[in-house]
């Protein structure tokens, strides 16, 4: 058998790939759906796709075996816009996972990233890692999921017997955390609130233009892009909630949340770190109140977000999502500071799905 990569226009990439999608991938929503979200209607321009075409000895072609997509994304470093490439839905069918069909697939979205973007990232799962390493892409370690726990009953009953001395035990630890959670906000409650928007609107533009600073290495979160991303997006439901200055209305801190027992910071955005803690205490009793059993983010990048975590409550609990980077063809000054995983700022948002 041979192979042979393709970039096709977009219109002509979707049936193929919906159907490696649906052979390889777990899809959240109609592939449809999801290629019309993903490829055509990101506000920053439509993505590609990469398909990777099996033919026989005779020339004969056995159709599409392997796909990747490449998705537009825009980070500022120091305040400097990059236009930035996000690898995504990489897949080969079964039968055609060897090494040298992968290698080829990936070798060729690499090429064409090089020459149309400033870098590209990734988050390959961890049977790909290998392949991304060989290709020469930077390994900028794992994010780590935290947790911070907000209702104690659920996580004893895994260890006492008695559900009425778990629950018991629960509620005599959840008071003094309630307490603390409450006296926190507290202390901001005649200058701040917590409000739960119905919609994205500009005050989320003017949050980015303070915010977009804070760290070195930050991907693009204007309004467009945090609708696109999280409200128009197929197949999950998320929700807004700001930390809102009570004179001035203007949002000091956002979080986009995906609510289930447990509660999942998806983002969160913030004009100071002060902010975002504040944010963060405030939310939980907030979400207690709602029923959740737990808050979980995941972040990889500057340990000053490590640290802050750690300050409101979190918890490390496993390194679950690798994340690689090619610099292309940046300057050598720019290459080492993409290197260095300190620069970067990294959520779940900063993902393809």
């Amino acid at each position: 058998m041979k192979y042979n990569v393709k970039y096709p226009r977009l219109p002509e990439a979707q049936e193929p790939l919906a159907a490696i999608w649906k052979a390889n991938l777990t899809l959240e929503c109609d592939p449809q759906e999801k290629f019309r979200w993903y490829y055509q209607d990101n506000p920053l321009g439509a993505g590609s796709a990469v398909l990777l075409e099996c033919s026989s000895d005779s020339g004969e072609s056995m159709g599409f075996v392997g796909c990747g997509g490449i998705g537009n994304r825009q980070f500022f470093f120091h305040g400097r816009p990059l236009r930035v490439a996000l690898l995504s839905d990489f897949a080969v069918n079964r039968e055609h996972r060897t090494a040298f069909p992968a290698l080829m697939l990936q070798r060729s979205a690499r090429t064409y990233c090089r020459a149309h973007f400033d870098f590209s990232y990734g988050f390959p799962n961890r049977h790909a890692v290998g392949l991304f390493h060989k290709l020469g892409y930077h390994d900028l370690g794992q994010a780590v999921r935290y947790a911070r726990v907000l209702r104690h009953e659920e996580y004893l009953r895994r260890h006492v017997g008695s559900k009425g001395l778990a629950k018991m035990a629960g509620f005599a630890i959840d008071v003094p955390h309630h307490s603390l959670d409450l006296a926190k906000s507290l202390r901001s409650v005649f200058s701040l609130k917590l409000e739960w928007l119905q919609g994205v609107d500009s005050r989320l533009d003017r949050l980015w233009e303070r915010a977009c600073t804070l760290f070195p290495l930050m991907g693009y979160r204007g309004s467009d892009h945090v609708r696109w991303r999280f409200f128009d997006r197929p197949g999950i439901r998320h929700e807004l909630v700001a930390l809102v200055g009570r004179q001035s209305n203007e949002i000091r801190a956002s979080a986009v949340l995906q609510l289930d027992k447990v509660a999942h910071v998806r983002d969160l955005l913030g004009q100071s770190e002060e902010d975002m803690g504040l944010l963060l205490d405030m939310l939980a009793p907030e979400l207690r109140r709602r029923g959740m059993s737990s808050m979980s983010i995941r972040f990889l990048g500057s340990g000053r977000m490590h640290a802050l975590l750690r300050a409101h409550g979190f918890v490390p609990r496993e390194q679950s999502r690798s994340v690689i980077m090619d610099p292309g063809d940046s300057s050598a000054a720019i290459k080492t500071d993409l290197s260095n995983v300190e620069n970067w700022y990294i959520m779940d948002g900063d993902e393809d799905s």
